[in-house]
C-alpha cells in the first residue's frame, strides 16, 4: 500500500470515529414509530407490555420467531389449545400462512389480532370488512358495551393506525366502540376456536401502559381471552432470529448504523479509486551507443592482438597530428621551428620543451620496430598533450 493511500485510509479512520462518538454523544431523540416489537422499550414498542403478560395469563407466554405455518408444524405437540397473539399495524399474511392459522383456529386455538386492517384473504373468511383510518388522531374515544357505564370509557392520545370493522357476520359479537359508535373490539367464532380482533394496535403499547387510564383499556380487553397458552408473534416484526444477529444490533441504534453507512460508503469510495486505470510504467531507455568508440576500441584490440605497435604508433600519430592542426589552426603540421614557436603558445609551453617533447614524438614515429612500454608511454604523453590544449 502506497504512502498516500495510508494517509487517506487513515484520515477516514479518523472521521468515523469522530462521527461515531458525535453521534453517540448527542441524546437520541424520541423514537415515534409503531415498532411494536417486545424488544424496544420506545413509546410505541410493547417490551413493557410483554413483561405484563404473565400476571394476566397464569397458563404462560412465550415468544415466536417462526412463520405461522412453520408454528402449525409443531403445533402436534401441545396438549391443549393456544392464543395466538398478533399486534401489527397491518395484519396481512399470505395465503400460505393464512391457510395454517385457519386450520389451527378451526381445531380450537383463539387468535388475538390488534391492527388497523386485515388482509382481503381474512375478511372474506371472517364475513367482515375492516377499515382503516389514516392520518394522526389527537385523541380517540374507546368504549366496552358490557362493562359497567363509570368503567367503559376510555380516550386516548397520540394514536395511529386506527380502524373499525363493518358489514359484520350475524355470528359477531361487538365488545367495543370508538366515539363515533363504530366497532373497534369483536369476537369472531371460528370452528372450534375464535377471533379476536381490535383495529386500534397502538393501544397495546410502552406508551399507553403508563398513562392512566389506559392501562385498564389492556388489562381489559386481555380479559375477554381465554386462560390458555399465550404464543407471542415476533416473526413479522424483527425476523426469525430476533435481535440475535451482529447486524440488527448493529442497526437498532443510530450511531452504530450511521458508522456502518458510512465504512461501507468509505469502502465504496476506495474500491472506486482503486479500480481506475494507474498510469503506465515509463520505459526504460538505454542510451545512444558510441559506435565510433567501440570501432576504436576495436581496432586497438585487434592491432595489440597482432603485436605491430610500430604500426599503431604512426596511425596514433598522424590522428594526434591532424587533431593539432584543426584544434590550433595549422596550415600545416612539421617537426620545425615555426610550428613548434606557434604550438607552444596554444600549449602552454616554452620553445625549448615545445621541441623537446615533439621531436620525442617524432623519433618514436620513424622507428620500425616499438616496445609495448614504448607504446604506453606514447599514448600517456599524447593524452597530457590533450590536456593542455
Amino acid at each position: 500500500m502506497k504512502r498516500g493511500e495510508k494517509i487517506y485510509l487513515g484520515i477516514s479512520a479518523i472521521i468515523v470515529v469522530f462521527l461515531i462518538v458525535l453521534e453517540a454523544r448527542t441524546p437520541a431523540p424520541i423514537d415515534w414509530s409503531p415498532n411494536l416489537s417486545r424488544f424496544y422499550r420506545s413509546p410505541y414498542g410493547t417490551k413493557l407490555v410483554y413483561e405484563r403478560l404473565p400476571d394476566l395469563f397464569k397458563e404462560g407466554v412465550s415468544t415466536v420467531h417462526d412463520g405461522i405455518y412453520e408454528t402449525a408444524q409443531k403445533s402436534y405437540d401441545r396438549p391443549g389449545p393456544v392464543t395466538h397473539m398478533f399486534i401489527h399495524t397491518l395484519f396481512t399474511p399470505d395465503d400460505l400462512q393464512l391457510d395454517a392459522l385457519l386450520e389451527q383456529v378451526n381445531n380450537g386455538d383463539d387468535v388475538f389480532i390488534a391492527a388497523a386492517a386485515l388482509s382481503n384473504g381474512l375478511d372474506s373468511v371472517l364475513d367482515l370488512v375492516s377499515d382503516r383510518s389514516f392520518g394522526l388522531s389527537e385523541k380517540l374515544t374507546l368504549r366496552f358495551l358490557e362493562l359497567p357505564e363509570e368503567k367503559r370509557g376510555f380516550s386516548m392520545e397520540k394514536t395511529e393506525y386506527t380502524g373499525s370493522y363493518s358489514k359484520l357476520a350475524p355470528g359477531c359479537t361487538v365488545l367495543a366502540v370508538n366515539g363515533s359508535s363504530e366497532p373497534i373490539f369483536i369476537h369472531v367464532p371460528y370452528g372450534e376456536g375464535a377471533f379476536w380482533l381490535c383495529s386500534v394496535p397502538l393501544a397495546f403499547t410502552n406508551y399507553h401502559l403508563l398513562k392512566e387510564p389506559n392501562d385498564e383499556f389492556i388489562s381489559t380487553v386481555f380479559s375477554y381471552l381465554p386462560q390458555q397458552p399465550v404464543l407471542w408473534d415476533e416473526h413479522y416484526k424483527v425476523g426469525r432470529l430476533g435481535r440475535d444477529t451482529p447486524l440488527s444490533w448493529l442497526l437498532s441504534n443510530t450511531a452504530t448504523t450511521w458508522a456502518l453507512y458510512l465504512a461501507l460508503a468509505l469502502i465504496g469510495l476506495y474500491m472506486l479509486f482503486r479500480s481506475k486505470r494507474e498510469q503506465r510504467a515509463v520505459p526504460v531507455v538505454e542510451p545512444l551507443r558510441n559506435s565510433s568508440r567501440e570501432f576504436v576500441h576495436t581496432i586497438g584490440n585487434l592491432y595489440y592482438a597482432k603485436g605491430d605497435h610500430a604500426d599503431l604508433v604512426r596511425k596514433m600519430i598522424t590522428y594526434f597530428k591532424e587533431e593539432l592542426r584543426q584544434r590550433t589552426y595549422l596550415r600545416h603540421f612539421a617537426y620545425d621551428a615555426a610550428t613548434y614557436a606557434h604550438l607552444s603558445t596554444k600549449l602552454g609551453m616554452t620553445v625549448d620543451e615545445t621541441a623537446q617533447r615533439f621531436n620525442s614524438i617524432a623519433a618514436l614515429e620513424s622507428l620500425s620496430y616499438i616496445t609495448e612500454q614504448q607504446l604506453i608511454a606514447l599514448n600517456q604523453e599524447l593524452g597530457a598533450l590533450r590536456a593542455r590544449l
